[in-house]
């Protein structure tokens, strides 16, 4: 990576459905990391969680908290954490919750 791309790249969005986007994402973090750049992901909004004894928790949230450059809560990188294995926008419906950006 140039200088130029690391001061001016703010945030990288990457999006699909099935596509390997957790997998790109944890490489992609740890490739940064190598290179002594501080970067965090972020699932905002996950339907299918499991439930723990802290709580909902999604596995592709869970490797992007484990591959950030820093510990963070796990609440910063999925705050919407949903049960329903369904689309993200009905498991919110079904669950009550309002995701309001």
């Amino acid at each position: 990576m140039t200088d130029s791309l690391t001061t001016n790249v703010r945030g990288v969005f990457i999006t699909g459905t099935d596509t390997g986007k957790t997998r790109v994402s944890v490489a992609l973090l740890r490739a940064l990391a190598a290179s002594r750049i501080n970067a965090l992901g972020m699932k905002p909004v996950a339907s299918g969680c499991s439930q723990t004894n802290v709580g909902l928790r999604n596995d592709d949230a869970v490797a992007l908290l484990d591959a950030g450059y820093k510990p963070m809560r796990y609440a910063d990188i999925n705050p919407w954490a949903l049960p329903d294995p369904i689309a993200p926008h009905l498991a919110a419906v079904l669950s009550g919750t309002a995701i309001l950006l």
